[in-house]
C-alpha cells in the first residue's frame, strides 16, 4: 500500500484500540553474535542511596533467547548470563530458570562460549541507568531492561517489582550490598 494508505490504516485502527507503537530495536552485532532470534537484554538492577543523593548500580545480567524461542524471557527457556560490573564481560555460565535446564558454559544453538565475552556499551549503560534513577528517586530499587544496539544501550523497561532470582542466580545474593545503600 502507498504511504497515505498506510497513513489512513493506521490512523483508523488508532481511534478503534489503544496501542502502544516504538521504535523497532536492533541490536548490536556483538549481542547478535550470541543469539540473533531475540532481542537479547541486560536486567540492570540500581539502588538509589538517599544519604548519598545517587544511584548505584548492584547486579547486572544478560538474558539471551534460546532453542529457538524469539523472547529472551528466563520464564520462557531462556538464558540468564552474569555479568562482570567492572569489566562488561560475561561470566564463565548462563543459567536456565528451574525446570528448563541447569548451567552451560556455551550458547546451545551458537556454540558461543560465555565466559569473558565483551560486552559492548555496558559501561554506558549502567551510567544512563543511574543518570536515569535519580529522577526516580523515590523508588528505591530499579530493574532495567537495556537492549544494546549498534549506537549505544536503549532503554526498555524499568521495573520496580522485578524478578531479582534472576540476578541472584547469576551473581550472588544481593542484601549485603543493597544493605550498604538502603537504611531499612
Amino acid at each position: 500500500m502507498s504511504s497515505d494508505e498506510a497513513q489512513s490504516f493506521l490512523v483508523k485502527i488508532l481511534k478503534q484500540e489503544n496501542y502502544l507503537v516504538q521504535t523497532l530495536v536492533i541490536q548490536h552485532d556483538q549481542i547478535s553474535r550470541l543469539y540473533d532470534k531475540s532481542i537479547n537484554t541486560l536486567r540492570l538492577i540500581t539502588v538509589y542511596d538517599a544519604e548519598q543523593q545517587q544511584a548505584v548500580p548492584l547486579s547486572a545480567v544478560l538474558r539471551v533467547g534460546a532453542h529457538g524461542n524469539v523472547v529472551d524471557n528466563w520464564a520462557q527457556g531462556g538464558l540468564a548470563i552474569g555479568i562482570d560490573m567492572a569489566t562488561g564481560k560475561l561470566h564463565k555460565y548462563g543459567f536456565y530458570k528451574h525446570g528448563f535446564g541447569t548451567k552451560v558454559t556455551c550458547h546451545p544453538d551458537t556454540l558461543v562460549e560465555f565466559d569473558g565475552y565483551d560486552l559492548p556499551f555496558f559501561q554506558e549503560a549502567l551510567q544512563q541507568a543511574c543518570d536515569l534513577h535519580k529522577h526516580l528517586h523515590n523508588i528505591v530499587v530499579i530493574g532495567w531492561d537495556i537492549a544494546i544496539t549498534p549506537q549505544g544501550p536503549m532503554f526498555i523497561e524499568g521495573n520496580d517489582n522485578m524478578e531479582v532470582s534472576i540476578n541472584q542466580e547469576t551473581n550472588g545474593g544481593l542484601k549485603k550490598a543493597l544493605l550498604k545503600h538502603v537504611n531499612y
